[in-house]
């Protein structure tokens, strides 16, 4: 059998026994403290306390409430053939910090299948924004366009609502660019041959003191929607833009005069700041001079271009910005490749 140990046993009826050498050791023991808590700074908080964050009173009945419902509806043709169309609405807000100015966007995809083609649906997106951020009367702007699906994109300094045409076998995937402030399609990008067919981007040039950005995109003939100097240029490669979110951006066209049998395609866009350094985005912040036409110059916007014959080759044109403006009489273009007119397409817009 195994001993029992009185030691704890004897220790504590010698403490009860001699309360004048171990005052109180008989009472209850206290209870254990509690720490408390830290306070932590509230300017930065904890996601998982999100919930936790105070919030504002809130009064019923000071706004009507805004609501979107989807829809789904099947019908067979005569030859047995089944369509549908979906239509999917949604909300969506803008604006992270406390110095963004949220937009309210209401956004309807509408997409209907399917047809005896080589790309089976189509799809069209109609977006409503109040800039005031609640909703409340009406839209300040309205737009609608092909896409086969959108989100909010952020980039350095601008939010944009991103709608993408995806293509279909060897076509290129088109990125349209809306602002949230104006509803102005700004940009349309043709995705980089090569790169991540899941990424979206737009080259940016940006200045963080002074919160504003430039932003260049080439919309080429390889994707499912032709830019509108299509009409008249069948030589056309494709059109540069430059600007600002809210301005028209400046359209220069990119033609191809060598052996029209020849492939030619967008490869990729970059900001030159030398010969042989370029940049998907550039700080203009450090530069010299205070006025944004003075930082937006004294670099290049370079252009590449996949040309097949038979083998391909990357050729490149780079074209001066000066003084916020792409300067197309000091651009250097390969043989085979022109520029042609310069267009500030405001009254025909893309869709």
């Amino acid at each position: 059998m195994a001993r029992r140990s009185f030691r704890p046993f004897f220790a504590a009826s010698l403490a009860c026994a001699l309360p004048a050498i171990v005052a109180g050791a008989c009472d209850k023991p206290p209870a254990p403290a509690v720490a408390k808590p830290i306070e932590k700074n509230r300017t930065t908080p904890d996601l998982t306390e999100i919930k936790r964050l105070p919030v504002p009173d809130v009064v019923g009945g000071t706004a009507p409430v805004q609501q979107a419902t989807s829809s789904f509806a099947t019908v067979d043709d005569s030859s047995g053939i089944r369509h549908f169309r979906a239509i999917n609405q949604r909300f969506l807000v803008t604006g992270t910090s406390a110095r963004d100015t949220g937009v309210l966007i209401h956004e309807t995809v509408t997409r209907d299948c399917c047809v005896e083609a080589e790309r089976r649906d189509q799809s069209v997106i109609d977006l409503s924004g109040w800039t005031n951020g609640t909703g409340e009367g009406k839209p300040t702007w309205s737009t609608t366009f092909a896409a086969d699906e959108g989100s909010l994109w952020q980039a350095v300094v601008d939010p944009f609502y991103v709608g993408t045409l995806y293509g279909c076998c060897d076509q290129s995937t088109l990125d349209k660019f809306v602002s949230v402030h104006t509803g102005r399609l700004s940009f349309f990008n043709t995705r980089e041959a090569g790169g991540d067919p899941h990424m979206r981007d737009l080259p940016t040039a940006y200045d963080g003191f002074l919160r504003t950005s430039r932003y260049v995109a080439f919309h080429d003939m390889s994707t499912v929607s032709d830019p509108p100097e299509a009409k008249d240029a069948s030589d056309l490669v494709g059109v540069l833009q430059y600007g600002a979110t809210d301005e028209p951006a400046q359209r220069v066209i990119v033609r191809w005069t060598g052996d029209p049998s020849i492939q030619v395609r967008f490869n990729r866009l970059r900001f030159g700041i030398s010969q042989s350094e370029e940049q998907r985005t550039l700080d203009v912040g450090s530069r010299s001079g205070a006025l944004p036409e003075d930082r937006f110059g004294q670099f290049d916007v370079v252009l590449h271009i996949g040309v097949w014959n038979p083998v391909p080759a990357d050729v490149v044109i780079r074209i001066p910005v000066r003084q916020d403006r792409l300067v197309t009489a000091d651009a250097k273009v390969p043989r085979n490749f022109a520029l042609g007119r310069e267009t500030e397409k405001d009254k025909e817009k893309e869709r």
